[in-house]
């Protein structure tokens, strides 16, 4: 509730949303008054230039979880790293939903004998497939980070967003996770298939 308070007076015609009623807003003020509640300055500010660039709310609502974080223990780790290759002078990874050649190896990979493609092909409207699992794959290889800093709020939000959050009549994607995570080897083979070779160097 607190987050999207937040994003309404912040103003709701940065980014428009069909499920939020439109609103001004006043960032400017929203941000002082973030700052006099006692809210890690430095943090606020980031939210404020985020913001400022973008019109996205996630980088002010950062600035709520700040007193959340200071009161729970956290540790780092490395997220577990999927196979990746070579393709000429990119990682097989720099291929995804985001770029003209990524989707056209999703657009191949959907279509391919793997138990994802499977799945996709038999749960998802065909004209909706390749964005869902470009999500699908975002989760299991784009967001993947080394010296993550693990806190329980965060770690129950990213699996609240990765778990519940995938879109397209998806309640759990548990298991469309898996089984994207298991067949990156076969979608890195896609990705050297149609965008030339290996290169070992």
């Amino acid at each position: 509730m607190r987050g999207l308070a937040l994003w309404y007076a912040l103003g709701t015609g940065h980014r428009p949303s069909p499920w939020l009623r439109p609103r001004r807003g006043e960032p400017g003020v929203v941000f002082d008054q973030l700052c006099e509640f006692g809210l890690p300055h430095t943090i606020v500010e980031i939210g404020r230039e985020l913001f400022r660039r973008t019109g996205e709310p996630l980088g002010p609502f950062l600035s709520l979880l700040a007193s959340q974080r200071q009161a729970e223990t956290a540790t780092i780790a490395d997220d577990d790293i999927p196979p990746a290759t070579m393709i000429g002078q990119l990682p097989s990874w720099a291929y995804d939903r985001y770029s003209r050649e990524g989707l056209a190896c999703l657009q191949l990979f959907v279509h391919g004998n793997t138990e994802t493609a499977r799945r996709v092909r038999s749960h998802i409207p065909t004209t909706k497939r390749v964005d869902f699992i470009g999500d699908v794959l975002f989760r299991v290889e784009g967001q993947i980070s080394k010296a993550r800093l693990h806190w329980a709020t965060a770690d129950e939000l990213r699996r609240l967003v990765d778990i519940q959050c995938a879109g397209h009549g998806c309640t759990d994607a548990t298991e469309i996770l898996g089984l994207m995570k298991a067949d990156i080897p076969a979608l890195n083979d896609v990705r050297v298939e149609l965008l030339g070779g290996r290169n070992h160097g």
